[in-house]
């Protein structure tokens, strides 16, 4: 088959290696989900979820030579996956880290309101000294929720990235916390 697919499906046709950049440049859908710096062969099957091509992840060595601080994630590489259906798993999980089950409340949203809530009562008066005293619990409690949930979100995008690399999958405004070559690791 040709070199340079023009389209996703020639590119389905017969497994080949080729760099995410080059995938990127045929299919608008996928740039959302790929990373431009790991290669990935193209496996002719394609995924009975989605009906996307299947993806051989890229080698663990090619992982932890370019980004030393990022857990591996025990997977078999030989076997081709679903990029697009491990990204919206880590979507979900993200999702359960921002309203987590069994009330999918988000308890950040909930401490703020009740930290608003205990600042009016102390304007207008209303048991002062007790609030007072309990205003700071509630910060600190706050604090850990947002900590929990940014916990929460790092662990679902280490799962993606411990089988994809670093970066792939996100948005812009939510840079990875693992920089190429081992940089500031986690934060």
């Amino acid at each position: 088959m040709a070199q340079n697919p023009s389209s996703p499906t020639d590119a389905v046709a017969t497994p080949l290696h080729v760099s995410l950049a080059h995938i990127l440049s045929s299919s608008s859908s996928l740039s959302d989900i790929m990373s431009p710096l790991l290669p990935v062969t193209i496996s002719s099957s394609t995924c009975t979820h989605c009906t996307r091509p299947l993806l051989l992840p890229p080698p663990l060595s090619l992982l932890q030579d370019a980004y030393p601080t990022l857990p591996a994630f025990p997977i078999d590489r030989t076997l081709p996956r679903c990029r697009y259906c491990d990204l919206r798993r880590t979507h979900r999980l993200l999702l359960s880290a921002e309203l987590p089950p069994p009330t999918y409340t988000n308890p950040v949203a909930k401490v703020e309101a009740d930290i608003k809530k205990m600042e009016e009562l102390i304007k207008e008066g209303v048991m002062v000294e007790e609030l007072r005293i309990a205003l700071p619990v509630a910060r600190r409690r706050w604090g850990e929720r947002v900590r929990e949930r940014e916990e929460g979100k790092r662990r679902a995008w280490e799962a993606f990235w411990g089988v994809w690399g670093p970066g792939a999958g996100q948005r812009e405004g939510s840079e990875g916390i693992y920089m190429r070559g081992g940089g500031a690791g986690r934060s």
